[in-house]
């Protein structure tokens, strides 16, 4: 009886706790679109979520200008009932992850979250704004400040925060407007000519104006064979929001920087499924490449997923919102 009322209360905790309000979310108003799948954009071909044959109609949403920084992550966590960290980011507690000059590390995306981590999160910053929160999170196992395992379940009707769906992630990266030259731009605001070949497939220093990835990462942004390997470096790590150019949208870091999660399953995707993604499979997605990853991960087509208790230097999440939601 004693452990039923535990994890009674736990759920309830996660649900419903107060917190003071004050914290910023700089939103961006994508507009929908009916979208019809075609031949894959880039040099790598990756066919993306959009894929020959496969028709959807994509409600339009609100989706964070930035990905969710260490700063907002802190103000929205700091004594949670959970226990869940606050400050959960490598390049918090780790020396071999240094700040580069002139960045401001409040300003770094936070990452070293579960998929659960950023999903309470979303229901905090929910009851932070006033809106209903979007998931219910019973039963959850917190271990070394972090959700590791729970069961999830959407709630109905909700208006709050929430983790995009992969396909909300892919339209917005690409600018969302379907039959737009930025449409079929290989990066996020960019469609790179400056690839180094099929000698070299990993480095693209044509990103460089628009994605921290681990060529640049360690040189300045700017991209030099070999300045990947250089831990302890300043720059061998996330690197501050919005310092790279943004897509038509305005949206900043949705190529490089660190991975972001998304609602869905990672799965196979065809024409027959569904908009939210797919109802199988162990892993959820990731979008966008990451400071140590190569060029062809900011692809804005290119397709990764993860296992949801992961805890990396390079996955954080950036937050989504709609009043009529896809699927809610």
């Amino acid at each position: 009886m004693k452990k039923l009322f535990a994890l009674i209360f736990i759920s309830i905790a996660v649900t419903f706790a107060v917190f003071p309000k004050g914290v910023d979310m700089d939103m961006v108003s994508v507009p929908g679109a009916k979208v019809t799948g075609g031949p894959s954009n880039g040099f790598w071909a990756f066919e993306g979520v959009f894929s020959a044959r496969r028709k959807l109609k994509v409600a339009s949403f609100q989706l964070g200008r930035f990905p969710v920084t260490k700063e907002q992550y802190r103000a929205v966590m700091e004594g949670n009932p959970l226990g869940v960290s606050a400050d959960p980011s490598f390049s918090s507690n780790d020396p071999l992850y240094p700040l580069c000059d002139g960045e401001l590390d409040g300003k770094r995306p936070v990452e070293g979250v579960t998929w659960y981590d950023a999903l309470y999160f979303c229901n905090l910053l929910s009851q932070n704004k006033g809106y209903k929160p979007v998931y219910r999170i019973d039963s959850p196992k917190v271990e070394g400040g972090h959700i590791t395992e729970a069961v999830v379940s959407v709630i109905p009707k909700s208006d709050g925060y929430r983790l995009p769906t992969e396909v909300e992630w892919e339209f917005a990266a690409r600018g969302g407007k379907p039959g737009s030259p930025a449409w079929n731009y290989m990066y996020a605001g960019l469609d790179s000519m400056a690839r180094y070949g099929a000698e070299a497939p990993e480095l693209d220093a044509g990103q460089d104006s628009v994605a921290w990835y681990r060529y640049n990462t360690c040189g300045g942004g700017v991209t030099v064979d070999g300045a990947y390997f250089m831990e302890g470096t300043a720059g061998w790590g996330s690197h501050q929001v919005g310092l790279k150019k943004p897509n038509t949208l305005g949206l900043y870091d949705m190529s490089g920087n660190v991975w972001e999660w998304c609602q869905d399953r990672y799965a196979v995707i065809d024409e027959t499924t569904p908009i939210e993604g797919a109802s199988f499979g162990d892993l959820r997605c990731c979008r966008g490449g990451a400071w140590y990853c190569a060029a062809s991960c900011s692809i804005v087509s290119r397709r990764g997923g993860d296992i949801v208790d992961r805890q990396s230097p390079y996955i954080g999440f950036r937050v989504a919102r709609s009043k009529k939601s896809l699927f809610f």
